[in-house]
């Protein structure tokens, strides 16, 4: 078949333009799906928006729930303890209670100055005590206050008196430090409505009274040594030296004291002997009255009420006792007990420690039984007189033993301490010479 060259003209025409339709449908096509994948795109960024927004918002409440107390104050509301000033308006409550956080974080800071100084007052006085007091005792210095037998009893007070030394001084230095770390951080880190606990405060105000109280001690005391030796400098050297003028002055002391003990103490038994006497008699005469009463007809619950009358008799006879043995024994109490029923800041904490507390009273009898100071036997003992002669024990020694291996010289001491803590150590409590 032939083509003629018209045919073959409009053949290609009309294969150009279904060409170019075609073409111009899939150019449709594509923007088509263009524009859906475009839509699609946003569709999914508006929704990743929205989520991140909404996000936002609970982090934002969550925030604020937290932070209750600021918002009220940025609202205008005014805050526990805190009445604002000057207006309602938010921003002048926020002044106020920033103002009162800084008024209370500066009084605070400033009075921690003030007991930091006076506790390096308080260890350099202790540090210093020491050795000047050991000169006086063995050099000319004491010879020349020996020589007047006033300045001797004097000093013997200043020798048996309990001081705070240099390392607890250097204890309560770390307390303050430890106290003050937080607040001093606070202040730092520029936290505008930071202020101290009334806790933090109060403990402060406790180691102040402790160490102005100390340093008091040690100030007055040693302007007195120091106004005896001025005055005995013209007097005549001693031939003894002022420790062993001392040391006869205890010991004459000690012998009078034992005299005078031994006739308390046998007047005192006579005394106990009478009363329990006269107990056993008007007991025994009470007991004949009640027995006079009974019947043979005397029903059971009769016969359970005089039992509980008997038993209630016998246990006043008892207390009786316990309080006439008591006061027969308040002379060795006071003597063996001194450094026990003593108003102290220590308190017992286990074996052989002790730990610092805010409150001045006498030892806990339950504490001292806790750290093992109760126990009849050898460590028993030894923990009592390590409890008892710890330098964290800022009661007044008096002729408490020093701490160390227990020797056999103070063992009588040791023991006769031991057993007034047993026998009397619950009335004691009730009688607030010891805490429960």
């Amino acid at each position: 078949m032939g083509w003629s060259w018209r045919t073959i003209l409009l053949v290609v025409f009309g294969l150009g333009a279904l060409t170019v339709v075609g073409f111009v449908a899939l150019s449709l096509r594509n923007d088509q799906q263009k524009r859906e994948e475009e839509k699609l795109a946003k569709d999914q960024d508006a929704k990743k928006q929205k989520d991140f927004a909404d996000g936002l918002a609970k982090q934002l409440e969550e925030v604020q729930k937290q932070n209750a107390d600021l918002r009220r104050i940025v609202d205008g509301w005014p805050q526990p303890g805190v009445v604002p000033q000057g207006g309602g308006g938010g921003k002048n409550a926020v002044e106020v209670a920033q103002a009162l956080a800084k008024a209370k974080t500066d009084a605070f800071l400033a009075k921690a100055h003030e007991v930091k100084i006076a506790i390096a007052k308080l260890e350099k006085e202790a540090d210093s005590w020491g050795p000047r007091f050991k000169d006086v005792m063995v050099g000319d210095v004491g010879k020349q206050l020996a020589s007047k037998k006033a300045h001797v009893e004097q000093i013997a007070v200043l020798v048996e008196k309990e001081r705070l030394s240099a390392d607890m001084a250097r204890s309560l230095a770390k307390q303050l430090k430890t106290l003050l770390d937080p607040v001093e951080a606070a202040v730092k880190a520029e936290n505008k409505f930071f202020a101290p606990d009334d806790s933090l405060v109060k403990t402060v105000e406790a180691i102040e009274t402790n160490t102005q109280k100390r340093l008091r001690e040690y100030e007055s005391d040693r302007n007195l040594l120091e106004s005896m030796i001025a005055d005995s400098e013209k007097a005549p050297a001693d031939a003894k030296t002022l420790k062993q003028a001392i040391q006869d002055l205890v010991a004459d002391q000690d012998r009078k004291r034992l005299a005078s003990i031994a006739a308390a103490k046998q007047a005192a038994l006579d005394e106990v002997a009478k009363k329990i006497a006269d107990a056993e008699v008007k007991g025994a005469y009470e007991i004949g009255e009640i027995k006079l009463k009974q019947t043979l007809e005397m029903t059971i619950t009769e016969k359970q009420q005089m039992e509980i009358v008997l038993a209630k008799m016998k246990k006043d006879r008892e207390r009786k006792l316990l309080e006439a043995k008591y006061e027969a024994a308040l002379p060795d109490i006071k003597r063996y007990l001194a450094v026990f029923i003593a108003n102290g800041f220590s308190q017992p904490d286990g074996e052989r420690r002790l730990v610092l507390t805010s409150k001045s009273e006498p030892m806990s009898l339950n504490r001292l039984a806790a750290a093992g100071c109760l126990n009849e036997n050898q460590k028993g003992l030894q923990n009592l007189l390590d409890i008892g002669s710890n330098f964290h024990n800022d009661r007044f020694k008096k002729n408490f033993p020093i701490q160390g291996v227990l020797m056999a010289k103070d063992l009588p001491y040791v023991q006769r301490a031991q057993e007034l803590l047993r026998e009397f150590g619950p009335l004691m409590v009730e009688k607030g010479l010891l805490t429960p």
